[in-house]
Parts: structure tokens; C-alpha cells; sequence
């Protein structure tokens, strides 16, 4: 497994609900369309595995943390210590459900 956050490869992870925080500027983009879109894809939460440090640092009482150059935000249901632990067979049929969902068989 890797870390979404940090990419370290990892042997626990905590599955959560996560987006990277980006910063949005109607100003600067004249309301583009493509650049709207692309931001409110970016800003949906969205289900991943990161490493016990990564989720140390964003268990906080707003969720957002650096890591590494970048700022990420997680979901409230999330925070707490409320995200489940994973070992390599819990993250194996997780992605499996995950490919499923999609139409894809592992």
C-alpha cells in the first residue's frame, strides 16, 4: 500500500475521506468554465489510504494540514479517530469493492 498524502509505501494505513485543498480566485479566471469544473473535482472528498502520520497531522479540530508542498482536508466523518484501520488483506478487498463499483474485476 501507499500513502495518498505522502506516497510512503506503508504496511497500516487509515482509510479516510480526503481531498487536497486547493485554492480557488473567481477573479483570476474570469469565470472560466474548465477551471470551475477542474477545481470542483479537485475539492470533492473522495475515499484513499494514508499512513498514520499523514493522518495524525490532519486529525485536527479543521482538517487541514501540510503535507510535504501540498494542503489536504479531511472529512469530518473522519476525524476523531473515527477511520478505520487497515492491513494489506482489509486494503486488498477494499480495492476490490472499489474496481467493482467501477466494472473492473481484480
Amino acid at each position: 500500500m501507499r500513502c495518498w498524502c505522502c506516497d510512503r509505501e506503508i504496511r497500516l494505513a487509515r482509510k479516510v475521506k480526503v481531498r487536497p485543498w486547493r485554492q480557488y480566485d473567481p477573479q483570476e479566471s474570469q469565470a472560466d468554465a474548465a477551471a470551475y469544473a477542474f477545481y470542483e473535482k479537485e475539492m470533492t472528498y473522495r475515499w484513499a489510504v494514508i499512513c498514520q502520520g499523514c493522518y495524525a497531522r490532519l486529525d485536527n479540530a479543521v482538517g487541514v494540514a501540510a503535507i510535504g508542498t501540498r494542503l489536504f482536508n479531511l472529512a469530518g466523518a473522519s476525524r476523531g479517530d473515527r477511520a478505520p484501520v487497515l492491513d494489506e488483506a482489509k486494503y486488498q478487498a477494499f480495492e476490490r469493492r472499489q474496481a467493482a463499483r467501477m466494472g473492473l474485476q481484480l
